[in-house]
C-alpha cells in the first residue's frame, strides 16, 4: 500500500516480499525519498537498487573526473536519494538482489547497496543483525550512515569509495569491523561508536580515514579504551560524557511556537525533521536558522557558470516534512515584516532545503519557490497533479510555473519588459523568449523530464525539476 508523503516521496507498507515493484507502480523513476515497512527480499532489494541509479550487477552510467582528481561513477537512472527501511525486514528467498547474492532473515548481504549511485541517506532495517562485505562500496554521493544497534558486524570494505561519506555511527551491538572498511573514505568528519568496548579492528580499517575526523565515544572510561587501540593512533577522541543525546526526527506539537523549547540544544545537529500539530512564525523562524539563514557568507569566488553562491554558517536541516503540520494565524514574525496566516505558506517561508512535504489544503506563494535566493535549493519538483496557482500575489519579480495541458506557463507578475531563458543540465540554451506583460508559454514537449535552470529579469533564477 503506497501512501504519498510529499512531492517525489512516498510511504510503503509491503504486505508480501517480492510486489514492492507493483506498489512502486509509475513512480519508480522520479520518486526522491520513500519509507518501505515490512517484508522485504531480494526482488525488493534489486528494485530499490534500480530506484538508485544502479542493477543487479552494478551497472553505472558513465565516469566523470572531478576536482578531487577522483573518477566518479554516474548513475544509469532515476532519483531515489532518501531512503528509509527502519521499519522494513530483510527476509530469505531465492530471489538475487545482485549477481549471485540472495537475501537471509535481517542481514544487510554482501555488496547489497553497491553502486547505488542516487542515495545519500539509507536507513537500514532495525531488526539487522550483519552488514556485509561490500555492502555500500562505491555509493559515492552517500552521506551518512547509523548502523542498528542489533547488528554484531560489517564486514570488509562496507564502505569503500564512498566518497562523500561523512557520518557514521556504530551501533551498542558492534563487535567487529572488517579490513579496509573505510577505503577512500576521505570526507568523513565523525564516527560514532555506542559501546563502551572496542570492537574487533580490521587490518587497515581506518588507514584513509582522516586524522581530522572525530571519534565519539559514550564515556570517559571508553575513551581511554580506544586511545590505547593503534587503530585509533592520531584521531581526536571525544567522550560524550553525559551519555547518548536523542536526536529527534518527529515532533509533536502541543501548542504554537514552542518548537525552539522542545527542540533545546538540538537546534544544529538535526538533519532530518517531521513536524505535526499546529506553528506559527516564531517556529518557522526557528526552522529557518535550522536550514541555515542565520548566518551566511559568500563563497570567495564564482563557479564555473558566474554564480556566486550563498554558504550557511549554521544548521544542519536539510529535509523538512511539515505534511502533518498546520499553520496558524499570529503576530510572531517568520520573516522582517512577516506574520502567519492559517494554512498560508507565505512569501519566503522556506529557503536552503529540498521540499519533500508541504501541509494538506495549503496555499502556495511563489515565494516559496526559492526565486528570491536561487542557490539555495537543490530542485523544485512541479508535477501535473500539483496546480500551483495562486491569486493575489503582489510581489515584484515573482514567478508561477504551472503545467497546462500540453503547455507550461511561466507567469511573471507586474508588466514591462522582461525575459525569460531555460538552460538544460549541460548549460545548454533550450528556451528563450522575450516578455511583455506577464506570460510566457513553453510547448511541454520543450522540456522533457530533467532539471531545467530558469532564468529571468536578467539576475533572477531558480531551479526547475521536471517529472511529467
Amino acid at each position: 500500500m503506497l501512501f504519498p508523503a510529499g512531492l517525489g516521496a512516498a510511504e510503503i507498507v509491503v504486505e508480501t516480499p517480492g510486489t514492492l515493484f507493483e506498489l512502486v507502480g509509475d513512480e519508480k523513476e522520479t520518486m526522491e525519498s520513500l519509507k518501505v515497512s515490512g517484508p522485504i527480499n531480494g526482488d525488493d532489494i534489486a528494485f530499490l537498487r534500480e530506484m538508485m541509479g544502479t542493477d543487479m550487477g552494478g551497472m553505472f552510467g558513465g565516469l566523470e573526473m572531478k576536482e578531487d582528481g577522483k573518477w566518479w561513477y554516474t548513475p544509469i537512472g532515476c532519483s531515489l536519494a532518501s531512503l528509509d527501511l527502519s521499519e522494513a525486514q530483510i527476509v530469505a528467498g531465492d530471489a538475487e538482489y545482485y549477481s549471485g547474492k540472495v537475501t537471509e532473515n535481517d542481514v544487510v548481504g554482501d555488496n547489497m547497496f553497491e553502486m547505488c549511485l542516487n542515495a545519500k541517506t539509507i536507513l537500514l532495517p532495525e531488526t539487522s543483525s550483519v552488514v556485509g562485505n561490500f555492502a555500500f562500496g562505491s555509493s559515492m554521493y552517500l552521506e551518512s550512515m547509523v548502523i542498528p544497534d542489533g547488528v554484531q558486524s560489517v564486514g570488509k570494505s562496507a564502505f569503500i569509495s564512498c566518497y562523500s561519506l561523512k557520518q557514521v555511527t556504530f551501533g551498542a551491538g558492534v563487535t567487529s569491523i572488517g579490513s579496509d572498511v573505510f577505503y577512500q573514505c576521505s570526507a568523513l568528519e565523525s564516527i560514532t561508536f555506542k559501546s563502551e568496548t572496542v570492537p574487533e579492528i580490521g587490518n587497515n580499517a581506518f588507514a584513509d580515514v582522516p586524522e581530522t575526523c572525530v571519534i565519539y565515544v559514550p564515556t570517559e572510561a571508553a575513551k581511554a579504551a580506544f586511545a590505547a587501540d593503534p587503530a585509533f593512533a592520531g584521531f581526536t577522541i571525544e567522550a560524550e560524557s553525559q551519555g547518548e543525546v536523542e536526536i529527534p526526527s518527529e515532533i509533536v506539537m502541543e501548542a504554537p511556537g514552542t518548537l525552539s523549547s522542545v527542540i533545546g540544544g538540538n537546534k544544529d545537529l538535526i538533519e532530518r525533521l517531521k513536524i505535526i500539530g499546529p506553528v506559527d512564525g516564531a517556529d518557522i523562524s526557528f526552522l529557518r536558522e535550522m536550514m541555515g539563514t542565520e548566518n551566511w557568507t559568500l563563497n570567495p569566488a564564482p563557479d564555473e557558470n558566474g554564480w556566486w553562491w550563498y554558504v550557511p554558517q549554521n544548521g544542519s536541516l536539510a529535509y523538512l516534512d511539515l505534511s502533518e503540520a498546520q499553520i496558524v494565524a499570529g503576530d510572531a514574525e517568520y520573516y522582517s515584516g512577516k506574520v502567519t496566516e492559517n494554512d498560508v505558506v507565505g512569501d519566503k517561508v522556506k529557503v536552503d532545503l529540498t521540499v519533500e512535504a508541504l501541509p494538506e489544503g495549503r496555499t502556495i506563494r511563489t515565494a516559496q519557490l526559492n526565486i528570491s535566493a536561487p542557490a539555495c535549493s537543490e530542485s523544485v519538483t512541479v508535477r501535473q497533479t500539483v496546480d500551483a496557482s495562486v491569486d493575489g500575489i503582489d510581489k515584484d519579480d515573482d514567478v508561477l510555473f504551472r503545467r497546462s495541458g500540453d503547455k507550461w506557463m511561466f507567469e511573471i507578475d507586474g508588466f514591462g519588459y522582461r525575459y525569460v531563458r531555460i538552460y538544460d543540465s549541460i548549460g545548454r540554451l533550450v528556451v528563450e523568449d522575450s516578455v511583455y506583460g506577464t506570460e510566457c508559454i513553453v510547448d511541454a514537449s520543450v522540456l522533457q523530464n530533467g532539471i531545467y535552470l530558469v532564468q529571468f529579469s536578467g539576475d533572477k533564477s531558480v531551479t526547475l525539476k521536471v517529472s511529467k
